[in-house]
């Protein structure tokens, strides 16, 4: 609808090929006035003209909008894994060749489609296909059985069988049975891709799936590479599957020095390992390098490729516009990839562009809606902007995705205390969980509860039951004996609080020795330091942290080097120093809230000072 005069003024010129009179101008009638009776006519006649030309335009529309609506409607597709008839050892057959019809149909545009992994979870629920159609916004299933008969005639055959249904009727619009030659399995792939495109819609019979390119002519070579996918799909980001992903993939490439595919996923792999802290070395980042660059040679138009080397500067570089570039051209050959999505938007959230990356993370969400990782990356990312209302939704969302999964719940917890201060909250959904070993690894969340309920006794006991040396996380590096050290000075007993910062020192010294660009470590000693009352190193290693990560490279990370220096300055009792550095955190997305300020005893030293009580003013009514 027309937001003012001069907008329907403008159609006015398109529908009439005729210029707006200069009486409609609000100065003509100032600079001369006509007699009223002629005034009235001339508005009365403008109106009716307005109101004339605004009916029919309304009714133009009105009539029209359905008609454009379907035609502009893009359908959605989930394409579910294909029944495998053969052995259960050739399921990751099966799914490979259903991730490989996926890929190629995310490769038009005016087709949705649902990502794989979620693809399989729905597969899974037993739902009906109007339930489905409902739920997650399909119009189109597609679905099928493969065997794979080995050594028939001395010729592996491999027989498909896709059905497409339409889900608003349940009615099947195609289906056909291909019986081929293990060798021709790279074109049927193509080819039911393509029947499905055509199927959808006749607006797209035009449109054609992209030339066929055989990923590799070594069939067991390409075994090597199904069975790797299986791995590293699986989304456990344990070391022991990455591991194993790139012995596969390795196997894959040393057999065809062509495969491009393996070679990008072998390069994500080496990447994951490092990212995770499995392996910092430089060969490992180096050869990630290397495998990634390799498969741009080989094939420059493949989007593994793309993708690889975004996840490559992401993980390994922190080269983040590099990055972007790569994933936005990973959607630039398949605009429905979730996966490149997903990057985009967590790679805006390090760079602090946290709108950006919100945006991107749910378009990932829309094509993937049942992983749990975007659910959680998501809930977070409305954490960092204190949007506590839509984090408790996502961290909701996370835990029904997967309720045997410990870190939503801690996720969750955490904002409860964030949020609304609620303790007893957090608490009986920590304690939801079935097992703690998440809880007390990544970051210790029943000991943090305890330290802000002032239950020390049972924070110190609850420390005591871990088996952790170290709470290890890609935001800190803590020692049980710093957190044990800060418990009893809390407790108000600084011999024993002295005998543990002592030994987290000497700890904390002797792997900067071996870690020395490792931000984290330097925070870490300031604290330790700080809590001991050795002024000049705590300030330097906490300054030392941010250095190495500052704001601006590391927007996500790099804002845990500055509440660290907020806490160290506090425990100098530098008050004007920890105020400022408290004020400032606070007004910047992150994860450090006021409720925290309010409960953290570490922060009592502040509470009578005027300034305090204005950050608290100042920052409660964003709650």
């Amino acid at each position: 609808r027309y937001q003012n005069v001069n907008e329907m003024l403008d159609d006015l010129k398109t529908f009439k090929g005729v210029t707006a009179s200069k009486s409609f101008s609000s100065k003509t009638f100032i600079k001369k006035p006509e007699r009223k009776s002629k005034l009235k006519l001339i508005l009365a006649a403008a109106s009716f003209l307005i109101i004339a030309v605004i009916a029919a335009v309304y009714f133009f529309i009105s009539s029209n909008t359905k008609a454009v609506e379907t035609a502009n409607a893009r359908k959605m597709i989930v394409v579910f894994p294909f029944e495998n008839l053969g052995s259960q050892d050739d399921n990751y057959f099966a799914n490979g060749v259903t991730d490989e019809i996926t890929s190629k149909l995310s490769s038009i545009a005016d087709i949705g489609v649902l990502s794989s992994k979620s693809a399989e979870k729905i597969a899974k629920a037993n739902k009906s296909n109007q339930e489905i159609g409902k739920e997650f916004g399909v119009n189109y299933i597609l679905e099928g059985k493969i065997r794979w008969a080995k050594d028939v005639g001395n010729k592996n055959r491999v027989i498909i069988t896709p059905q497409l249904t339409r889900v608003s009727d349940n009615t099947i619009t195609w289906s056909e049975s291909f019986d081929r030659v293990l060798n021709d399995i790279f074109a049927v792939q193509n080819e039911i891709a393509q029947k499905v495109v055509d199927q959808l819609s006749g607006s797209l019979k035009a449109v054609q799936i992209q030339k066929i390119v055989r990923p590799t002519d070594n069939l067991e070579a390409y075994d090597l590479y199904l069975r790797g996918l299986a791995y590293s799909n699986r989304g456990t980001y344990a070391e022991k599957d990455i591991q194993t992903a790139i012995n596969l993939f390795s196997k894959a490439v040393l057999l065809d020095s062509k495969f491009a595919s393996a070679y990008a996923y072998l390069s994500r792999n080496k990447s994951q390992m490092y990212w995770f802290f499995y392996d910092r070395s430089k060969t490992n980042v180096q050869a990630a390098y290397n495998d990634v660059q390799k498969a741009s040679q080989l094939n420059p138009d493949l989007a593994e490729t793309h993708l690889s080397f975004g996840y490559y500067y992401y993980w390994c570089e922190l080269n983040y516009n590099r990055a972007i570039k790569e994933f936005s051209k990973v959607l630039e050959i398949q605009p429905n990839n979730a996966e490149a999505f997903f990057g985009l938007g967590i790679v805006y959230r390090r760079m602090g562009n946290f709108n950006l990356s919100l945006q991107n993370q749910l378009k990932g969400a829309e094509l993937d809606p049942l992983s749990v990782e975007y659910a959680h990356n998501i809930a977070e990312t409305y954490g960092l902007l204190r949007d506590y209302y839509n984090a408790e939704r996502y961290f909701k969302r996370d835990i029904e995705l997967n309720p045997d999964l410990d870190f939503p719940r801690a996720g969750l917890a955490e904002n409860y205390i964030d949020w609304k201060g609620n303790l007893a909250a957090a608490e009986e959904i920590v304690h939801q969980a079935k097992s703690y070993d998440y809880l007390q690894l990544s970051f210790n969340i029943i000991v943090y509860i305890d330290i802000l309920n002032r239950n020390y006794d049972k924070a110190i006991k609850d420390m005591n039951s871990s088996h952790h040396e170290f709470e290890v996380g890609q935001f800190r590096f803590t020692p049980r004996t710093q957190v044990l050290g800060l418990i009893y000075k809390f407790k108000n007993d600084p011999a024993k609080s002295k005998l543990y910062l002592d030994s987290s020192k000497i700890q904390l010294e002797k792997m900067i020795k071996d870690n020395p660009q490792d931000e984290r470590l330097h925070s870490s000693l300031g604290i330790t330091y700080a809590a001991l009352g050795i002024k000049d190193k705590a300030i330097y290693e906490g300054k030392k942290g941010i250095e190495l990560l500052p704001l601006e490279k590391e927007a996500y990370r790099g804002y845990y080097r500055l509440w660290d220096l907020a806490e160290i300055y506090t425990l100098l009792g530098d008050k004007e120093n920890a105020l400022k550095q408290i004020d400032f955190i606070l007004s910047i997305p992150g994860a450090f809230s006021v409720n925290q300020l309010k409960l953290y005893a570490l922060f009592d030293p502040l509470r009578n000072l005027p300034g305090y009580k204005a950050i608290i003013d100042k920052y409660s009514q964003n709650n």
